[in-house]
């Protein structure tokens, strides 16, 4: 259970991160802003949020949020950097 709900948060992140990279190359910088924050908000996993934690094997104590490993939020946050960076 713990591997399939691991695998489609993991597919989940891949296409929110595929449609910012598309977004941002069309230009379309606010809505690549926003899927790419989406995908990385996917693999933060909140002290408040116990039970999506245990679904997905991390249980983070009170006060210590968590990042789950997802192959696609690295590539999230390089895209929300260049959009940063670009702004100012």
């Amino acid at each position: 259970m713990r591997e399939a709900a691991m695998q489609n948060l993991t597919q989940e992140a891949d296409l929110i991160t595929l449609r910012g990279w598309l977004a941002l190359e069309s230009g379309n910088v606010e809505l690549a802003r926003q899927e790419l924050g989406a995908a990385f908000e996917l693999g933060h996993v909140r002290s408040d949020t116990y039970a999506a934690g245990l679904a997905v094997g991390t249980t983070p104590l009170p006060g210590q949020d968590h990042f789950l490993y997802l192959h696609s939020l690295p590539l999230a946050e390089t895209g929300r950097r260049w959009i940063e960076n670009a702004a100012r």
